[in-house]
């Protein structure tokens, strides 16, 4: 994922974009082929690496860079929402390393800590730690932070979610009420790292939180009302510096809604296609995604083709609803499903992704232990998965490898009529052409990654239905 970035070998931000879709920054690269390794990313470019190194500088010469006189007419700085300068990660790398180190190792604590938080959550709920540790990594690397690495805020916010599950767990059902004070600090430090935006995913989590573990039993509410009154009030006094400026900004700013079309409401719909999302294309190719306002749905919920099993396997239970935790995931799932398939996305985005993501993790680990415990209905369940996997191995590489060069002119001269220049000059049609005639490698199995999604499902398959596979010999 990082490679030589490590020891800042290379910068983790998108350089190529610019030489090869702007013919403004041409003289960065003149022999570019026009065909960025990443351009999904482009925020990552435009608007996080110039900022971030305007507040490198600030935190170097020993000041806090509250306010910008360079952009937008000037600005508070620190409360604009996609800065994320008041990070307590980034405000300590910053401090202590060159830029590009520190720069890079911004994101890498953010991406490990990430991990850590589920592998020490999933370990509270009786995880083993082999199971705990793979369900971590396929967290840490889930689609919906590696799609928004360029908006640093939704990582640095939503790593301290699991930390949050985990204490806000022990102090309602443990009746440790002294955790409300940790609790606080990781509120806090979320606010710090986020925004606006982010705290109102901060605070539907609470929500969630507090119906799963309250459902009927008023005792358990009434513990809930203290624990996660205090500590979101506490989190929010520490954070205030930061919040009020946000809050002044916001209401002193100008920013109308974007409303998407009545299409964008099936992204709900879509964002479930996360089970083998190159159905749908890539960022590489075209992406079904563009018709309804919404790139990649499939991806953004993307946490492995064997983790989404496994959350399915764990989800379905009959007995889902009668744990708090389970309740929990399944209300994190359900609630960002909601918001992708209602006019909450306009204001919400797909990037509060990251609340499913979790919950899909946990469900996944539900669905681990029926796996390894050999309970319910197994067959079934593996013979749903055997024959989608194969279904969606047929449909797609057929599709893509026999059907797609037939109609290819035809999806060429479309291709060439929509394709509006960009702000910074140029049409990107180096671009165009690769992401036209790049679908059949990118969907089919020429594309390693379609190839093993297609092996973990069956693989999944194969293995949830084990015991009952071996005393029918005919499967």
């Amino acid at each position: 994922m990082f490679r030589n970035a490590f020891w800042a070998g290379a910068v983790i931000a998108p350089l190529d974009i610019g030489p090869a879709l702007y013919s403004k920054y041409a003289w960065l690269d003149p022999q570019s082929s026009g065909i960025p390794a990443n351009h999904y990313i482009i925020d990552h470019l435009q608007y996080d690496l110039p900022q971030q190194y305007s507040i490198y500088q600030a935190y170097q010469s020993g000041e806090i860079p509250w306010w910008d006189p360079y952009a937008f007419g000037g600005r508070p700085f620190l409360a604009d929402a996609h800065v994320n300068g008041l990070d307590p990660i980034r405000v300590v790398m910053y401090r202590l390393l060159p830029f590009v180190w520190a720069y890079n190792w911004t994101l890498i604590l953010h991406s490990i800590l990430t991990g850590l938080g589920m592998f020490l959550l999933l370990r509270q709920f009786g995880q083993s730690p082999a199971s705990a540790c793979w369900l971590s990594l396929a967290y840490q690397f889930a689609g919906c932070y590696i799609m928004f690495i360029g908006h640093p805020w939704i990582r640095a916010t939503f790593l301290y979610y699991p930390f949050l599950w985990l204490v806000w767990h022990q102090a309602v059902r443990g009746g440790r009420l002294l955790l409300v004070a940790p609790a606080g600090l990781l509120v806090a430090a979320a606010m710090y790292a986020g925004n606006l935006q982010s705290n109102s995913y901060l605070i539907i989590f609470a929500g969630i939180f507090a119906v799963a573990y309250g459902w009927r039993d008023f005792q358990t509410w009434k513990k809930l009302v203290v624990v996660l009154g205090l500590s979101l009030v506490l989190g929010a006094a520490l954070a205030a510096p930061l919040v009020s400026a946000e809050v002044e900004l916001f209401v002193l700013g100008s920013r109308p809604i974007f409303q998407g079309s009545r299409l964008s409401w099936f992204s709900g719909l879509l964002s479930l296609t996360a089970i083998y999302p190159w159905m749908l294309g890539t960022f590489r190719t075209l992406d079904v995604g563009h018709l309804i306002g919404q790139n990649g749905p499939g991806f953004h919920l993307f946490v492995g083709t064997v983790a989404f099993g496994l959350a399915l396997w764990g989800g379905l239970h009959r007995n889902a609803l009668a744990d708090p935790v389970r309740r929990c995931a399944l209300g994190l799932v359900v609630a960002y499903l909601f918001i992708q398939s209602t006019g909450l996305r306009d204001v919400l985005y797909a990037r509060s992704a990251g609340l499913a993501g979790m919950g899909l993790i946990v469900l996944a680990a539900a669905g681990w232990e029926r796996m390894v415990s050999a309970a319910g209905p197994q067959l079934r369940f593996s013979r749903v998965i055997i024959v989608m996997a194969i279904g969606l191995a047929v449909a797609t590489n057929v599709g893509a490898l026999i059907v797609y060069p037939r109609l290819l002119p035809k999806v060429r001269a479309l291709a060439e009529r929509h394709n509006p220049a960009s702000t910074f000059g140029g049409k990107a049609e180096a671009l165009r052409r690769f992401q036209v005639e790049n679908l059949p490698r990118e969907v089919s199995f020429q594309n390693p990654e379609a190839l093993l999604g297609f092996a973990g499902l069956l693989g999944l398959g194969l293995t949830v239905g084990r015991a009952a596979l071996r005393q029918r010999r005919g499967w």
